[in-house]
Order: structure tokens, then C-alpha cells, then sequence
């Protein structure tokens, strides 16, 4: 209940930057900090809670810097942010399969440890890491993989740049119709 209470409190101060013309004249005035504003709001997109007002921030700057450039920084912006996930998530998955009770349900077990699982865990969780929802889950999902770090941060800026690309192309389209 916490969580849905923090994520609609995240939907509002997002709704609220797109709204608030004072805010939206802000970020596009941000002069030559426009670059790292992209970079920190990319930093941002990838959590539930932070996801929708970063959002709503590169939406704003897409008014100022080019879409692919803007994709570019806050891709990068994102990657950063996975590895740091990815990092917590790693080691607390290994230490949920040393230590558990996972190692007594078999069922679980053999789901995560099974081929299939290996192939579409990381392929359901690229699909996660690409959309425009929140990280998290995609990046367990690598995690449990144990997909190679330098793989895994390539990827993750791949997919977190043509999410963000198509996000803010998307919402170009939008503004044109109303």
C-alpha cells in the first residue's frame, strides 16, 4: 500500500512539471546543465518511484536538445543507474540462493536454474528494460541470468536509449495532436 501511495505521489509531481509553466520555462533555461539535467533525469527514469517526474523532465527538455542527443545522455544516465541496481540486485540474489529458503523449494529451483529460463529471463527482462516501465524487474531478471557485466552494461544503454528515443518520439507525436 506504501508503494502505491509514493508511485501516485511520483504520478502527480510528474503531472505537475509537464503543468507548471514556471517549472516547464526552468528546465528549458537550464542553459549548458541541460546536458547533465538529461543525464540525471535518464539516472532516474529506471525507478518506479522517480520514473514518471524524470520523465516528465525529458519530455521537457525534448523542446530544447535534440531527440536522438537527449536519448543518447539519458541512456547513459539509465545505464548508470541499472549497474547500481544491478549491483544490489546481484548480490542480494546470491545471497537468497546461498542462504534461503529458496534452496528448499525445488520447484523455484529448477525454474530459475532450468535453459529456458536463462534464455527468455533476459529476453523478458530486455523487453522490461526498453518500455517505458520501471526497471526493477527487468533487472532481476538479468540479474538471475548472471549475464557478463560489460554485456550487460552495453545492453542495458542500448535498450534504455531506444526506450527513451521512442518515449520521447511518442510524445512529440502527442503534443502535435493537441
Amino acid at each position: 500500500m506504501l508503494r502505491f501511495f509514493l508511485f501516485c505521489i511520483s504520478f502527480f509531481i510528474g503531472l505537475f512539471i509537464l503543468q507548471s509553466e514556471q517549472l516547464h520555462t526552468a528546465i528549458l533555461h537550464l542553459g549548458n546543465f541541460e546536458y547533465i539535467g538529461a543525464f540525471i533525469a535518464g539516472f532516474f527514469v529506471i525507478s518506479t518511484f522517480t520514473a514518471v517526474p524524470s520523465l516528465a523532465v525529458l519530455l521537457t527538455l525534448n523542446e530544447a536538445i535534440d531527440p536522438l542527443v537527449l536519448s543518447l545522455i539519458a541512456g547513459t544516465g539509465g545505464a548508470c543507474g541499472d549497474y547500481l541496481m544491478m549491483r544490489y540486485f546481484r548480490s542480494e540474489m546470491d545471497e537468497l540462493l546461498r542462504v534461503s529458503k529458496l534452496k528448499r523449494h525445488k520447484v523455484l529451483n529448477k525454474i530459475i536454474r532450468a535453459k529456458l529460463f536463462h534464455w527468455i529471463g533476459p529476453l523478458i527482462g530486455a523487453l522490461i528494460i526498453a518500455s517505458p516501465f520501471p526497471d526493477e524487474i527487468g533487472i532481476t531478471l538479468l540479474g538471475i541470468s548472471k549475464l557478463e557485466m560489460k554485456k550487460f552494461l552495453f545492453l542495458v544503454f542500448f535498450l534504455d536509449t531506444i526506450g527513451i528515443y521512442l518515449i520521447l518520439k511518442f510524445g512529440n507525436i502527442l503534443q502535435n495532436l493537441i
